[in-house]
């Protein structure tokens, strides 16, 4: 069956088409979780695994400048994913994972460590999915769509969809680079 997009997401995906095929692949990722913000979410995380399956975030955008101090932190430091994070999940699993209605139970969840709970602190997520980036069913990545507090909004099944889309097409990208 194929999927019958908006105008907006039909654009969204030609435009992450075009950025795949045009830019250096690293480059091409931090454009591409940059057009995701504010569409699709608050934040948008990349994790690509590199040449010895070791997962490292390549792009980070957050979709009110404010934030973006730290998204470009968090994407420079070789911080340690958390094993109970979203990311770490997706990548173990290779299945999506949408969480709901985070609350400050889940930001203070004390199998994180001090510093990731620090940054959900400072995120303060909602809602989060992750999608694994798969190619020919080997997962090489993650994307992690995050919705902040206040926001209202929440992610619907036609986000989840998109979302996977997305990852699908990064997949075929990103399986030419495998890092390096």
């Amino acid at each position: 069956m194929t999927r019958r997009w908006t105008a907006s997401q039909t654009r969204l995906l030609a435009d992450v088409g075009d950025l795949l095929v045009s830019l250096n692949r690293i480059e091409a990722l931090q454009q591409v979780a940059h057009h995701l913000v504010p569409l699709l979410a608050n934040w948008c995380a990349i994790i690509i695994r590199d040449e010895r399956q070791r997962p490292c975030r390549v792009a980070i955008a957050a979709a009110n400048p404010a934030n973006q101090p730290l998204a470009d932190y968090l994407t420079q430091q070789a911080l340690f994913i958390e094993p109970m994070s979203v990311p770490a999940q997706v990548l173990t699993s290779n299945r999506p994972l949408l969480l709901t209605d985070l609350n400050e139970k889940y930001i203070e969840n004390p199998q994180f460590s001090p510093a990731y709970r620090e940054i959900l602190r400072r995120i303060r997520p909602r809602h989060i999915l992750g999608v694994p980036i798969s190619f020919q069913e080997v997962n090489v990545g993650a994307l992690v769509l995050t919705i902040s507090t206040p926001s209202r909004r929440c992610f619907s099944t036609n986000d989840i969809e998109l979302a996977t889309e997305l990852a699908r097409r990064m997949a075929i990208s990103v399986e030419n680079i495998l890092l390096y």
